[in-house]
């Protein structure tokens, strides 16, 4: 019974910490009282950065990957089912989509998911960033580098671990997760390529 109590409470947990809007309150502290009703209107690092200035991206990102990194890691002390801590990663992320602190209208779990990979599947992280980067260098938009890179987690996760492994399926939920949140960015792309 309290084992069973502890997995809720870790759950609940981890969807509160996800939730924890990053970019509404550094945007707050600076000065904006809503920067929802700013540029694209999302709480994320990218938009409070055109607000901003580009420092506020790096501390955004920081903070939102180093929270789901961190309580991950927590959660590796207690329990050592992976498919527990994918629940757990996937609860986090949610969290940032959908926080309920703002009605359900987060961020696009790029940050996030930074975290969550780095602290479950550490050897992944160099690859995906080496993409992300080198898409962000050609294309100059981030949401664009984001789309390709959780594009090419999947891939090199189900190499590594497999597709029938927990990691190898979070990886491809992450993934379509950050396409979804990302659609209004990459129907642009697809746009401004075509027009």
């Amino acid at each position: 019974m309290i084992w069973m109590i502890t997995e809720a409470l870790v759950a609940c947990g981890a969807y509160l910490v996800g939730a924890i809007p990053t970019g509404y309150l550094v945007a707050k502290l600076a000065g904006i009282a809503d920067i929802r009703n700013y540029g694209s209107g999302n709480i994320g690092g990218t938009n409070v950065a055109r607000v901003l200035g580009i420092q506020f991206f790096f501390l955004i990102v920081f903070i939102d990957a180093i929270k789901a990194f961190c309580y991950l890691r927590y959660a590796q002390r207690i329990y050592s089912h992976d498919k527990y801590l994918c629940a757990i990663a996937l609860l986090l992320l949610l969290g940032n989509i959908f926080p309920i602190f703002l009605g359900f209208r987060g961020g696009k779990g790029v940050a996030t998911s930074v975290g969550i990979v780095a602290a479950l599947m550490p050897e992944l992280w160099g690859y995906v960033f080496g993409v992300w980067l080198t898409i962000l260098a050609i294309t100059r938009t981030v949401g664009i580098a984001s789309v390709i890179g959780a594009l090419s987690m999947p891939a090199i996760a189900c190499y590594q671990y497999g597709i029938t492994h927990a990691y190898g399926q979070l990886a491809i939920v992450i993934a379509g997760s950050l396409v979804l949140t990302h659609r209004e960015n990459i129907a642009r792309f697809v746009t401004t390529l075509f027009a």
